[in-house]
């Protein structure tokens, strides 16, 4: 396929410059440690823990936050005493392939089920809807991972409910929320520290535990299961970051103050734009009370989802929706079960990913909703 060179991309990424990096790389040159949870790693998790609001082993730094989903998923299965053949975890089907890939490679069962509308989420109501019909054996559903669409903040208040009432586990894929990240009294996190994320360091994620005992229980798991006597007692796997990827991470911390008011500014300019429309908003839950990793929008009217498309690609910029139709519909995820998609199947003719990113001009959001004006019917 070819690649299309637009002169307003999507997404922009820019990781710190060498500058930045210096001090952090000559630390790893004195130290001679570049792996295996080594003093930049353990600097990042206590700057992470103060960020979060979290005690500092309730922080576990991982390769990616797709690795971090897999092993919270993989201690639930390990905890489970009465061993079923097959276990299965809820989600939503409006997300990206990485939360139902990190699902089967922990030894679960997806099953895809609807969002609401309004805010793009799985909800509790959504799920005991599914549970009502009871198509599968609710003891064998070890966990809900509720997905925060684009870096939206989750209503984990109804999720601690839901888990009160129906003693299901929760895991929420909060990927994109470095910046609107809430605790909650139940369920881990987990972040992603992926190059396109409003932080990121080329490739990383963070858990954030609810508790020192899980924390020190993840660690494990990202370093094959060993303890601290080198006695590996479970079959674990090697998700830990090095330290040139936590160099990057920290760097990115430092200029993460003046990087944010600079991108607060942007999306207050393009969130007065885009409110003056009359059919077109943005995702709820996209405030200015947090920093922005992509900028979703909805189209009331879905006949001119794909003529938007084009004409921005006209114009050289590029828009699309970013998750696409739903992960149901690829090849690889048409064999497991799904429930009632109404709204994923809407959203994926009213939602579309517009060009967001810190370094985007004043004069590039202005023809951005210029293009938009035109189909805001």
């Amino acid at each position: 396929m070819k690649t299309i060179n637009y002169s307003l991309p999507l997404r922009k990424v820019k990781l710190p410059i060498l500058d930045n990096l210096k001090k952090y790389i000559n630390q790893i040159d004195q130290n001679l440690i570049y792996s295996n949870n080594g003093p930049l790693v353990k600097s990042l998790q206590k700057l992470l823990s103060e960020k979060f609001f979290v005690n500092y082993e309730n922080i576990v730094i991982t390769s990616s936050g797709t690795i971090g989903l897999e092993i919270i998923l993989k201690n639930l299965i390990r905890q489970k005493q009465n061993q079923i053949d097959e276990y299965y975890c809820l989600l939503p089907s409006f997300t990206f392939v990485a939360s139902a890939m990190a699902i089967i490679n922990a030894g679960l069962t997806p099953i895809f089920l609807d969002i609401e509308f309004e805010t793009g989420q799985l909800t509790p109501k959504i799920v005991e809807r599914f549970l009502s019909e009871k198509k599968v054996n609710q003891n064998k559903i070890i966990a809900v991972m509720p997905v925060s669409p684009f870096g939206a903040e989750i209503n984990k208040e109804n999720w601690d409910i839901f888990k009160l009432k129906h003693k299901i586990d929760i895991v929420y894929d909060e990927a994109w929320c470095f910046d609107s990240f809430k605790k909650s009294k139940f369920g881990n996190s987990v972040i992603s520290l992926h190059a396109t994320k409003s932080l990121g360091c080329g490739e990383g994620g963070v858990i954030i535990s609810n508790s020192k005992e899980e924390g020190n229980k993840f660690r494990r798991f990202i370093n094959f299961g060993f303890d601290q006597n080198k006695n590996s007692e479970f079959v674990g796997t090697n998700g830990k970051m090095s330290e040139y990827s936590a160099a990057v991470a920290l760097a990115s911390l430092d200029i993460w103050e003046k990087n944010k008011q600079e991108i607060l500014n942007k999306q207050s300019y393009y969130l007065k734009k885009i409110n003056a429309f009359s059919n077109i908003h943005v995702l709820a839950g996209f405030n200015n009370k947090w920093v922005w990793g992509a900028l979703p929008i909805i189209l009331n009217n879905s006949k001119e989802l794909s003529k938007l498309i084009k004409t921005a690609k006209l114009h050289g910029i590029e828009m699309r929706n970013w998750w696409g139709p739903g992960v149901h519909r690829f090849p690889w995820s048409k064999q497991y079960m799904s429930s009632n998609l109404v709204n994923t199947d809407k959203y994926s003719n009213k939602l579309i990913n517009i060009p967001f990113f810190q370094e985007i001009s004043f004069d590039n959001i202005n023809k951005v909703c210029e293009i938009l004006k035109n189909f805001d019917v």
